[in-house]
């Protein structure tokens, strides 16, 4: 019984770490960057720290005219609170 636990539970361990394609056949933008080419490393693949997502944040909004950053405060630690409008 346990043996079978295990490899059922491997089993889908293997298949949730399958790559996902939000938009199978779809056109992406070029000029978009992927967060990949921005963070060094795929989403999921390890945590996002706060400063390298408003790194991609800027990216983005840098890269396109339908997505703004919208500051509306900041922390206590003085770090930029904002909201991405698209």
């Amino acid at each position: 019984m346990k043996r079978i636990l295990f490899i059922l539970l491997f089993a889908a361990t293997a298949h949730a770490q399958e790559a996902l394609d939000f938009f199978p056949g779809g056109t992406y933008d070029p000029k978009i960057p992927p967060p990949k080419s921005v963070l060094g490393y795929s989403i999921g693949e390890r945590f996002t720290e706060y400063a390298a997502l408003n790194a991609y944040f800027d990216k983005l909004s840098a890269s396109s005219d339908r997505i703004r950053r919208i500051a509306y405060g900041e922390t206590n630690e003085k770090a930029l609170q904002s909201n991405e409008d698209a």
